[in-house]
């Protein structure tokens, strides 16, 4: 069942969903989206809305727990395959 916080995700007759997951890595903070095949933005995270602040938003942990928690919200709509694209230098590519 699709929650109406995610009302832009569409399901596929007959299939699971596919998905690509853009992660961004810069110095001071780390942001993860997933979007549908078109490009468009289903969900996002990062390491800020995470709960993490200051300096701790730029290590590969909280670049970890923000992946988790878009991994969750992914797996609530019914994503069962996606793609990873990383871009930058930062601690989160990690």
């Amino acid at each position: 069942m699709l929650n109406k916080k995610y009302k832009n995700a569409t399901i596929k007759k007959g299939g699971n969903l596919i998905g690509i997951i853009f992660l961004k890595a810069t110095l001071n903070n780390t942001i993860v989206t997933l979007t549908d095949l078109s490009g468009n933005t289903i969900a996002w995270c990062s390491s800020g809305s995470a709960g993490f602040k200051n300096s701790r938003k730029s290590t590969s942990y909280a670049g970890q727990a923000a992946a988790e928690k878009l991994a969750k919200k992914a797996k609530q709509i019914g994503y069962q395959v996606v793609t990873v694209k990383m871009k930058g230098f930062g601690f989160g590519k990690e």
